[in-house]
């Protein structure tokens, strides 16, 4: 979860907040309803105000969303924005909106389920002809020589002497990383993965199969990803090496060995990238022929820490019991009913698991941390 800082860091990133800014301005008329998807602390919603919208829905998961209420009323904005402290799949609105505003990207556009929430939630709330910000986002791919990355994988090769490590340099070198590239890391001219539309529909799966022509004699660590996006016609920006650093850093998607690579040298590349309901899994396969050939298949699948039980949950081999926490929350959430306070909850855990509770002040951060993820505000 995003802490404090990092909403000050975002908002104070001009990069993204310029361009950003002027995509609002651009499309948010006098009058207009607007709704700011993961509205953090809060910022896009006062832009949106300024530029005349009437009202913004503003909906977050996270209690950052009290510091942009309490912003709002010490400016004397609340009036004008109903505050929406859920999860968006749960909200319903009153009215259908102008405009759906909102940056749900990481390194990445596809972060967690966040396209099919914006896909879901703009089908259930806005007008016909409304408009989305952003627009689009193209995802770019290239090989990289990025030393730096590397210690997250090549560290595990001899952290201590009393056990061999490289199962975790294994599982290291199929997950990617959020890092921060020099324009010279990259070995040769990017690539388009596939576009990822924020007012329409998208497909399940992007691909790309090609091949790239090293420009410098280096050493290949892995591949590199980032974005360009349209925030609104004619207003985009990009996250390339090559762009200001900004917030969204580019993505670091390793190879298990660093290969070294000539100018002149052509290696093949595969990615995929499947939305599945939970997050996206992406896949990629690097090889050369050149020499002495070799070949490299990575997975974010065997990235995953899927326990025995997992596994078992996933092909149907077992059928899942609730353990003491599920317990307990399963008691809270059947007697939240709005017939009882926070504490005589607390009290009924002391009664049914004594065990584990020995007095109400003891239950009582249980029952808010349930509460706080579950109850209706």
């Amino acid at each position: 979860m995003y802490q404090l800082q990092h909403y000050l860091e975002m908002m104070t990133d001009r990069h993204r907040m310029v361009p950003l800014e002027a995509a609002i301005r651009s499309v948010v008329r006098l009058g207009h309803t607007v709704v700011d998807l993961g509205a953090g602390t809060g910022v896009l919603t006062f832009i949106a105000l300024k530029a005349g919208a009437a009202h913004v829905y503003a909906i977050e998961c996270s209690p950052m969303i009290e510091v942009a209420r309490r912003v709002a009323r010490a400016n004397g904005l609340d009036h004008r924005i109903t505050f929406i402290h859920a999860d968006a799949r749960t909200v319903t609105l009153p009215q259908r909106v102008d405009g759906f505003i909102g940056d749900v990207r990481g390194a990445l556009p596809l972060r967690e389920d966040n396209i099919d929430l914006f896909e879901t939630l703009r089908a259930r709330w806005l007008k016909p002809g409304g408009y989305t910000v952003p627009l689009t986002d193209q995802i770019i791919v290239a090989p990289v020589s990025a030393a730096t990355p590397r210690a997250s994988i090549d560290g595990w090769n001899h952290p201590r002497p009393e056990a061999d490590y490289q199962p975790a340099a294994e599982i290291a070198s199929n997950g990617f990383q959020r890092v921060t590239f020099a324009p010279g890391d990259v070995l040769a001219e990017g690539r388009i993965l596939g576009d990822v539309q924020y007012e329409g529909s998208n497909p399940r799966k992007l691909a790309l199969k090609t091949s790239f022509t090293m420009a410098k004699t280096q050493t290949l660590t892995g591949l590199g990803m980032w974005f360009r996006g349209t925030l609104a016609p004619e207003i985009s920006f990009d996250t390339s090496p090559s762009s200001p650093a900004s917030v969204y850093g580019q993505a670091f998607f390793p190879l298990t060995t660093a290969r070294p690579v000539i100018a002149g040298e052509s290696i093949a590349v595969e990615v995929t990238v499947h939305r599945t309901p939970a997050q996206p899994v992406w896949g990629w396969k690097v090889s050369s022929s050149r020499g002495q050939s070799w070949q490299e298949s990575h997975s974010t699948l065997k990235s995953l820490l899927l326990t025995t039980s997992t596994l078992e949950w996933m092909t149907g081999t077992s059928c899942p019991t609730l353990s003491e926490d599920g317990r307990v929350a399963s008691h809270l959430l059947a007697r939240a009913d709005g017939n009882a306070t926070a504490r005589e909850l607390a009290a009924g855990l002391v009664t049914t698991f004594p065990h584990r509770f020995r007095s109400v002040d003891d239950a009582f951060p249980t029952v808010m941390k349930v509460l706080e993820r579950y109850a209706s505000p």
